[in-house]
């Protein structure tokens, strides 16, 4: 999705533009509320597996999460409904190609914690990689705690740990570095392009 976004950024906007203007055209209303319901169906279906997954994890924190993104989404499309609030498609999916950055990060690094679990179990070694790489003592009624009410959220959405192995480090870190720099490049190298056509 994010590798999409950063592509399509550019065009997204003018392209919808002119294909619902030929479906109004053409009396092709019914179709293009066809493709919007099964749009969001199908996302609202990768949606619920994947707070599913998430929620088996931490359910107090998917919860609260869950309840926040409703919260912005009813404002967000208030917003919108009310023509008060005009969405700019490029600088939307600039944003949101960021906070899937921070999710993505998150998950990929907790799942190479499972991945170094799993392998233990099997009695397998990684070796150093299955190290903890630090440990940072906070107190258990500490909100900063993973078991805390800001640490169980940061841990669902980010994968914040206080005690992180070197694998899930190294991978984290690897993330941010190349997918991160990635949207670094393609959207700077988007924001001069713009500049100079303007």
């Amino acid at each position: 999705m994010i590798f999409w976004m950063s592509k399509n950024a550019r065009d997204i906007k003018g392209e919808l533009e002119r294909k619902f203007e030929l479906a109004l055209s053409t009396g092709q209303l019914l179709a293009v509320a066809a493709i919007a319901f099964t749009t969001v169906f199908r996302e609202g279906i990768e949606t619920v597996l994947l707070l599913t997954a998430i929620f088996l994890a931490d359910p107090s924190g998917t919860t609260l999460g869950f309840m926040l993104g409703i919260v912005a989404l009813g404002a967000l499309s208030l917003l919108i409904t009310k023509s008060t609030f005009r969405l700019n498609l490029r600088s939307f999916f600039k944003y949101t190609s960021m906070i899937f950055l921070l999710f993505a990060a998150g998950l990929i690094g907790f799942a190479s914690h499972e991945l170094a679990e799993t392998a233990e179990t099997m009695g397998l070694s990684l070796g150093l990689l299955g190290e903890k790489a630090f440990s940072v003592n906070v107190a258990a009624s500490s909100m900063l705690n993973e078991k805390g009410s800001l640490g169980s959220l940061l841990s669902t959405l980010l994968g914040y740990t206080l005690s992180p192995e070197w694998i899930r480090l190294a991978v984290y870190l690897g993330y941010w570095f190349v997918i991160g720099g990635y949207l670094i490049f393609a959207y700077h190298g988007f924001s001069i392009e713009t500049v100079s056509s303007a």
